[in-house]
């Protein structure tokens, strides 16, 4: 009896801890130093001045294989101004964005669906000075609230910025 009661004590546990563990909410990682915008303000990122522009729209994500599982679904359309402030040609597209919803949890980057449709995130071959305000960062709509867009990098501090959606029907 004794030998059982530990068992199912220790089989809980193992089950909480790994339930836990994978819905565990992921931020931003809290080793370094996070500045925070909100957006229409300008700052600067690895020889970059990005903005995220408070004109936001709605666009359905359209897939060609209608039983894709993102087929239909409402995306946020975030427009983003970006001057490379370096010396040289180099794209945007090497660099850590992460998304994070309203529930502070690690969104799924959907900007592959939108690589013909100016995604930031396919942006290449800038010229040094050279501004572009024709990309955009897609987000998947989970609901209304604060998505955060993290910029991060190993050598430098992360760039947080905060985007408030409300969602009119």
């Amino acid at each position: 009896m004794l030998l059982l009661v530990i068992v199912m004590f220790l089989g809980y546990h193992l089950i909480s801890n790994s339930y836990n563990s994978y819905h565990s909410i992921e931020r931003a990682p809290d080793y370094k130093e996070t500045y925070t915008y909100d957006t229409g303000q300008t700052f600067e990122f690895m020889e970059y001045e990005i903005t995220i522009v408070d004109d936001i729209g709605w666009v359905f994500l359209e897939h060609h294989d209608e039983e894709n599982r993102l087929n239909g679904a409402v995306v946020i359309r975030i427009p983003i101004k970006i001057t490379n402030l370096s010396e040289e040609t180099r794209g945007f597209s090497t660099y850590p964005m992460t998304i994070y919803g309203p529930y502070a949890s690690r969104l799924e980057d959907i900007s592959s669906y939108f690589m013909g449709r100016s995604d930031v995130r396919y942006l290449n071959n800038m010229q040094s000075g050279e501004t572009v305000s024709d990309r955009y960062i897609h987000i998947l709509y989970i609901g209304d609230g604060d998505y955060s867009i993290v910029f991060d990098t190993w050598t430098e501090a992360n760039r947080e910025v905060i985007v408030h959606i409300l969602k009119e029907d």
